[in-house]
């Protein structure tokens, strides 16, 4: 792709409201004629005007919107061992705009295909300056669950070339599958799309995350259970089936990583009893039940890695994962 910027007049424009640093050339063309830049200080006045009316002041020490994209939690000169939130030079702060799509359908596709990249994007607040309607479109139940105490002091997701790159492939492959034809001889991608994208309505903390990824893989690649077959619960299915998918998956999630050295059935099996835990009004024990799966966290981390790798394998051969669901 090319670093060119199109025409600026009346361009639609979607601000990219997650904390993100971008460590590569900008502008860069992700898809034609939409452009990911630098916002204009305009377009950051609006963008805070818009969020401050949707999310309201954050309360958090004194904290506003301008400290998710202005601010980093850096070592403090005159305080050794200690870490606060230091201003940034203005040519540092954060504030990314997506650029060029008239009616706006391209961001909302973009920001579903890139739910499924290392680090994405959240478009979920567009400025529709080059529509015919203009005004605002914005999701505020994802805005909402992003301005907390937590994600104040984590740093950025670091965007490299490679990653804008991907942005792009990404784009190109799911794209046609949130469209007729493709719609409707794979509409799973479709829901499965929309099933992780309704989890960003959730904060970070919330155990539905959990309940919602188990729920898409589930609903990728198991049948319900035949009662009379002991040996076909949703558990024997999944414990079977994804050491096959993981070997087919583009992008290699080795397990050792999450959880040390323990054997794929172990993996799931404990997986499992944490996603029970959870359903029944357990409390989760990672200290010794659970203890294997080291933290909820890290639990989530894994599976989100799983849904993405799973969806990506849908759209490469739908037909494949249908028949896997199927035995």
């Amino acid at each position: 792709m090319t670093t060119q910027t199109p025409s600026r007049s009346a361009a639609s424009w979607s601000f990219v409201a997650n904390k993100v640093k971008i460590e590569a050339p900008l502008p860069y063309e992700i898809v034609p004629g939409v452009v990911i830049r630098h916002a204009t200080r305009d377009e950051r006045t609006r963008a805070l005007e818009k969020l401050d009316q949707l999310v309201g002041n954050t309360n958090h020490l004194g904290t506003t919107i301008r400290h998710w994209y202005e601010f980093d939690n850096r070592p403090l000169p005159n305080n050794p061992g200690q870490t606060g939130l230091v201003r940034l030079a203005e040519p540092e702060w954060r504030y990314y705009v997506v650029e060029g799509d008239p009616n706006g359908n391209v961001f909302c596709d973009l920001h579903r295909a890139l739910l499924l990249a290392d680090s994405g994007l959240l478009l979920c607040l567009d400025f529709m300056d080059g529509a015919e309607y203009g005004g605002t479109r914005f999701n505020a139940w994802v805005l909402q669950t992003l301005f907390d105490m937590e994600s104040l002091f984590k740093a950025p997701d670091v965007i490299t070339q490679t990653a804008l790159v991907e942005y792009s492939s990404l784009y190109a492959r799911v794209q046609p599958f949130l469209y007729e034809p493709k719609r409707s001889e794979a509409p799973e991608i479709e829901q499965a799309i929309m099933m992780f994208d309704a989890l960003n309505r959730l904060p970070e903390n919330s155990t539905f995350h959990a309940i919602g990824l188990f729920a898409i893989i589930e609903m990728l690649i198991s049948h319900n259970p035949k009662l009379e077959d002991r040996g076909d619960s949703i558990t024997h299915q999944i414990k079977t089936k994804m050491p096959l998918l993981l070997r087919l998956f583009e992008k290699p999630i080795d397990t050792s990583q999450y959880f040390g050295p323990a054997g794929s059935d172990k993996v799931w099996s404990t997986l499992y009893s944490w996603r029970s835990c959870i359903a029944h009004g357990g409390i989760a024990d990672f200290n010794v039940q659970l203890k294997l799966l080291r933290s909820a966290e890290v639990a989530q981390s894994f599976l989100e890695a799983i849904v993405k790798g799973l969806i990506l394998q849908t759209t490469k051969d739908p037909q494949f994962i249908r028949d896997l669901k199927a035995v």
